[in-house]
């Protein structure tokens, strides 16, 4: 059987990564002189650096591991929700960018407190803070599974090692986001995406010379297995994955979180224009598809690998989460499997340092400065949104301490938890695009909405990739119809 193993010299580059990341957020520190700095970087951004941030964000180790999990224990199915993706951010570009670029707001939730009252504001922004940090703990859990088999020396990493790979990736992440700020964060990203890529297709560049045959008896031995099927028109609402239920879904669910998720949100308004903004966010839905596509032929060509090896196959762990993290350990070679640890730990950085500050963003724009409070010194706002990432990276470690002990895939209970919110949120600044502006119907919509999702995901059989579009109708149906009652009775 084989063993996973580490070098020295595999050491030696991770963490050289890891010091090159602290360094830059320490040189970029002393560019923040205020909070709008802070958070967003005085729009100065190039579109396609927040491209490709917006890109890194949503593409965690949870991505990096688990989708081509997804491909080796089933087949591209997957695939589809990257459709709806595509859809999703058409839909965000044409009618709901107007109104999210807007100067001098710093939470996206500072639109719903104008339109429906401070309130229904602050929950909001409460409801998108708990279930960001919730989501993403899982994703720094994901990053530690790897860590943990490379350094635990063994195929079954203990709760213990991967605890302590959870300590040291949060809090390599927290230090530069809370030093850097938002432009440490997007220019990181930039840096993080490459590096993972490259070695995503250095990966199936080794399956390609591995496997008898190439890349194309690979993928022949996939389709003999029916493991090529990428569309699946079924009209079950039970089952995951159909063409309905993750196209359809998955738009909505994107509209959701990149017109309504203050992560995103707050991208497009580091954008030095409406134009820029719109343009980041179309082109990045378009990479995401190719990256999908990318990491589910690379869980293909696992499976082919280890097909093809009785004696390995025998060896690798049952959980598809880990198949990937067990092929980098146990078949890199020196030197590569460091790079490789390192695009795996970049990966992860890039969508939690982009959590921890859009989080502190939140708290700050919506609970700690605004109408209502008392105005203090800037410097003093700073030194609160610096704790509060520290505060949020600490909440995050301990979800993923919590989550070791979930299902093997870990993409699915990220999606459901965001699934979960993504909907209502949508339904929220649907309508406020409309132009609706009291609290009665905005506190109705919202009610309507979750009570919607939770009887959907508590009392029915429905695949959580509906939530998000009941969710939305629910919303925007009770909200439209309050407001004309309101109307009628004044």
């Amino acid at each position: 059987m084989p063993i996973l193993q580490i070098e020295l010299i595999d050491i030696a580059i991770i963490i050289s990564f890891l010091l090159t990341t602290i360094w830059l957020g320490c040189r970029l520190s002393g560019r923040q002189a205020t909070v709008d700095q802070y958070f967003l970087t005085e729009r100065t951004v190039p579109w396609w650096a927040v491209m490709f941030s917006i890109v890194a964000t949503e593409t965690s180790t949870v991505t990096f591991i688990s989708v081509p999990g997804f491909a080796y224990a089933g087949d591209l199915k997957f695939l589809q929700i990257a459709l709806g993706y595509v859809v999703g951010r058409g839909f965000v570009s044409v009618f709901l960018m107007p109104t999210l670029f807007q100067r001098g707001i710093l939470s996206v939730y500072q639109l719903v407190q104008r339109h429906f009252g401070s309130a229904l504001g602050r929950t909001t922004s409460a409801l998108f803070i708990c279930t960001r940090n919730l989501s993403d703990g899982l994703r720094l859990l994901g990053a530690s599974i790897v860590l943990s088999y490379l350094f635990s020396l063994s195929s079954d990493p203990t709760n213990t090692m991967i605890a302590l790979s959870i300590c040291v990736l949060a809090s390599v992440t927290v230090f530069y986001t809370w030093f850097g700020g938002m432009t440490a964060v997007v220019w990181m990203d930039v840096v993080q995406l490459a590096l993972y890529l490259v070695g995503a297709a250095f990966t199936i560049v080794l399956l390609g010379i591995e496997i008898p045959g190439g890349i194309t008896h690979g993928w022949a031995l996939a389709g003999d297995a029916g493991k090529l099927s990428i569309i699946d028109f079924s009209f079950d609402v039970s089952r995951d994955y159909t063409f309905w239920s993750a196209v359809i879904g998955g738009a909505v669910f994107t509209a959701g979180t990149h017109g309504a998720d203050q992560m995103f949100v707050q991208r497009y308004l580091a954008c030095s224009s409406l134009a820029h903004a719109r343009r980041a966010l179309f082109v990045s839905g378009l990479v995401v598809l190719v990256q999908f596509s990318l990491f589910l032929g690379l869980g293909l060509l696992l499976w082919a690998y280890y097909q093809n090896n009785s004696l390995l196959a025998a060896a690798v762990p049952l959980s598809s989460d880990r198949v990937f993290a067990y092929f980098i350990g146990t078949e890199f070679p020196v030197g590569v499997r460091g790079f490789m640890v390192a695009a795996v730990i970049a990966a992860a950085m890039s969508t939690l340092s982009s959590s921890l500050n859009s989080s502190a963003a939140a708290f700050i724009g919506d609970f700690f400065r605004g109408p209502g409070h008392q105005p203090f010194p800037e410097k003093n706002y700073l030194r609160v949104s610096r704790m509060a990432i520290l505060v949020f990276g600490a909440i995050q470690a301990v979800v993923a301490m919590v989550g070791i002990a979930l299902s093997e895939r870990l993409i699915d209970d990220v999606l459901q938890i965001q699934f979960f919110s993504g909907g209502m949120m949508l339904g929220i600044f649907l309508l406020i695009a409309a132009g609706y502006r009291t609290p009665f119907t905005g506190t109705v919509a919202l009610v309507a909405g979750v009570s919607a999702t939770v009887f959907l995901a508590t009392g029915t059989e429905v695949s959580w990739q509906w939530y998000a579009l009941v969710g939305a109708c629910a919303t925007v149906s009770a909200g439209t119809m309050a407001y004309a009652a309101e109307k009628s009775l004044n």
